[in-house]
């Protein structure tokens, strides 16, 4: 099933933006943004290099990529959301905040 969204997410479907259903969205998209992090920096620490197989360095970079995605996330949320209100879109800014969370995972 959670297949279906890897694939919507990637081909760009609507579905993370459309109303309804707000809370379900976000945590879907914010499971696979932990799944594609997790997955990516697991690939990233495996490469050997010259130093052969480096087993702690593969758990630092699987979880350190989520880590990374949300917190720069979350440090630049508070900027998006003034200037959100600046410019008179504050009662769109959860769909905005849906939109740029559905980027992350892809």
């Amino acid at each position: 099933m959670r297949f279906l969204y890897i694939n919507d997410i990637l081909r760009s479907q609507a579905w993370a933006i459309q109303e309804g259903h707000f809370r379900q969205r976000l945590g879907q998209l914010l499971f696979l943004l932990v799944a594609f992090g997790l997955t990516y920096g697991l690939v990233m620490g495996s490469y050997p290099g010259d130093y052969g197989p480096r087993g702690l360095q593969v758990l630092y970079s699987a979880l350190k990529v989520p880590v990374l995605l949300m917190g720069t996330f979350l440090l630049s949320l508070p900027s998006f959301f003034v200037v959100n209100s600046l410019l008179g879109l504050r009662d769109d800014f959860g769909y905005a905040m849906l939109a740029l969370i559905a980027t992350q995972p892809g």
